[in-house]
């Protein structure tokens, strides 16, 4: 199953027949058609292979009418839909006469994509990003988390760490994290890094999902001393194993079980977590 995760807007395309005549008419041919490149994508992919869309539309006749031609390609939608607060995405292109465009874009619901149903990225195989939907925080939240195999409550879950002892800590939050992405795949945790990666380098949405969404309340409950950089240091150990074990897959990491990755990485949280930090002066 290839999962699409994106925009979907309707196009309006003036066509330009002569040169623009300024504060008047200019002979054009005009037309409206399915656009979003994530939503174009699906709709290829659909009678080559199983592909689902997600996307978000707006709660009117624009956004009924894509989601239906869409399925018209065997796809399988699942759209967000918003009300009054958010319309469907339109996007203007103008064609001059040599055949370049000019796009006028107004994304509407399309940036208004939040949380992803964690039903619906179950059975993926494959999962395609588009580089729109790192453009703004809801819409790139939501596909840090889908990309990731993580739905929105993975904070709720990993606040059950805070019921562990505090000498358990270290070895409760590499149970809980390498379990998560050994569930969900490989490929979830290596889709997530080349995307971050590949949208300007900018690691930003990733790197706080993981030291502020997941581990920063943890930190927070058992060490209230520097949890910030505690929390930083403890996510440059887990992203650093996630490196090692998901996308370079050094064999000898790859090969440990979660209990044995718990055992060698666990002493080494335990210590950024609890150990008094060298060299800094107490904070004002």
């Amino acid at each position: 199953m290839l999962a699409v995760i994106g925009d979907i807007v309707q196009d309006i395309v003036v066509w330009q027949r002569e040169k623009v005549r300024p504060a008047t008419d200019t002979a054009s041919d005009i037309f409206i058609q399915r656009g979003g490149s994530a939503a174009n994508v699906a709709a290829f992919a659909g009678p080559r292979t199983p592909t689902r869309f997600i996307g978000c539309v707006g709660d009117d006749l624009a956004g009924l009418v894509l989601t239906r031609e869409l399925e018209s390609h065997g796809v399988e939608v699942k759209n967000q839909v918003r009300g009054a607060d958010g319309a469907t995405g339109t996007i203007v292109l103008q064609i001059d006469l040599d055949g370049e465009r000019s796009m006028f874009p107004s994304r509407g619901a399309s940036a208004m994509l939040t949380t992803i149903d964690p039903a619906w990225v179950a059975g993926v195989d494959l999962l395609h990003l588009t580089a729109y939907s790192f453009e703004t925080p809801g819409p790139r939240d939501a596909v840090i988390e889908a990309a990731a195999g993580v739905d929105a409550n993975l904070m709720h879950r990993a606040a059950s760490i805070t019921e562990l002892e505090p000498e358990q800590l270290g070895e409760g939050i590499v149970r809980a994290v390498v379990s998560l992405w050994d569930d969900a795949g490989a490929d979830r945790f290596t889709a997530i890094i080349h995307a971050a990666l590949g949208q300007g380098s900018d690691v930003e949405p990733f790197r706080d999902f993981i030291a502020i969404g997941i581990l920063a309340p943890i930190v927070t409950h058992f060490c209230p001393d520097r949890p910030e950089l505690r929390a930083q240091l403890i996510a440059s150990q887990i992203i650093g194993l996630g490196l090692a074990r998901w996308v370079a897959r050094m064999d000898h990491i790859a090969g440990l079980d979660v209990e044995a990755l718990a055992a060698l990485v666990g002493p080494t949280i335990q210590r950024y977590a609890f150990d008094d930090l060298p060299g800094l002066a107490d904070p004002a």
